[in-house]
């Protein structure tokens, strides 16, 4: 049979037609699947502050002596960050950490006007910026530590991953090849345990609802994709779109190449599961 098409021209002009077609419907289909084009989620992030509040006072001194433990570090020092802080059993007394060329302010309550925030951390608590005290004592930050660091930072830093302005410029975003529902999980290799003592699992999901990027605590539902990173990969992530892209405008996109490399590399090797 292979014998008789591969002598029969009009045979092999069917089976190029077919070969095309598929080819094309295959295409078609892997482009839908990714979103085209987002919008942003708009928060009320304004949170009068509160002086006279015991536990705000508190919480105001953990703070400041937190700083000096992590100025010590010689990464911090690049870090350009406005954190947005909660902390739900201090009476949701709320703070403003604006972190700039290795110096750091801190106010009570949430303001828009030191600028757009970076990481808004709705769910901390007392314990996490005591044992936050008890990592950085000794100058040293080990990777189970800093996994630890992650795992409270594994939801806000998805919000701000999904917020990013490189996402927004003008244009189709399929080229990013982002799904409508994405579960991320940072991988806890060291048994590392939460404050009340049970082992850390750190589990999100991404839902992309009519263009909004929705970020959710622990796996929902069935997802497109899931991506499974360290501790390591989760900061490349993070420094690579909100540091490296941060001052790249949308006419530069097309001569940024390497970002792009970079992204796709990152994206391939943290990739475990796909319905597709």
């Amino acid at each position: 049979m292979w014998s008789a098409i591969r002598n029969s021209k009009a045979s092999l002009l069917v089976l190029g037609i077919v070969v095309g077609v598929a080819a094309v419907l295959w295409f078609k289909n892997a482009q839908e699947r990714y979103v085209t084009s987002f919008r942003r989620v708009e928060e009320n992030l304004t949170v009068a502050p509160v002086l006279e509040s015991v536990k705000t006072k508190a919480v105001l001194t953990q703070l400041n002596k937190l700083v000096p433990m992590a100025q010590k570090f010689p990464w911090f020092g690049k870090l350009h960050e406005l954190l947005l802080i909660r902390v739900v059993d201090a009476s949701n007394a709320a703070f403003s950490v604006q972190i700039q060329d290795g110096q750091v302010n801190i106010t009570p309550g949430w303001s828009a006007a030191p600028g757009i925030p970076t990481l808004v951390l709705h769910d901390v608590r007392v314990g996490h910026l005591q044992r936050l005290e008890q990592m950085l004592a000794d100058g040293t930050l080990s990777e189970s530590e800093m996994f630890e660091i992650g795992s409270v930072f594994l939801v806000p830093g998805l919000q701000a991953l999904y917020n990013s302005d490189v996402l927004f410029f003008p244009g189709d975003k399929r080229y990013l090849k982002l799904d409508n529902h994405i579960q991320v999980e940072l991988l806890n290799k060291y048994g590392a345990r939460d404050l009340s003592g049970n082992v850390i699992e750190a589990k999100a999901t991404v839902a992309n609802v009519d263009g909004y990027w929705m970020v959710y605590p622990n796996w929902q539902g069935t997802p497109d994709v899931r991506y499974s990173v360290d501790v390591n990969q989760m900061i490349e992530y993070y420094y690579l779109i909100n540091y490296k892209f941060r001052d790249v405008k949308s006419s530069d996109l097309l001569g940024r190449k390497d970002l792009f490399d970079e992204y796709m590399k990152l994206r391939e090797v943290t990739l475990t599961f796909s319905s597709h």
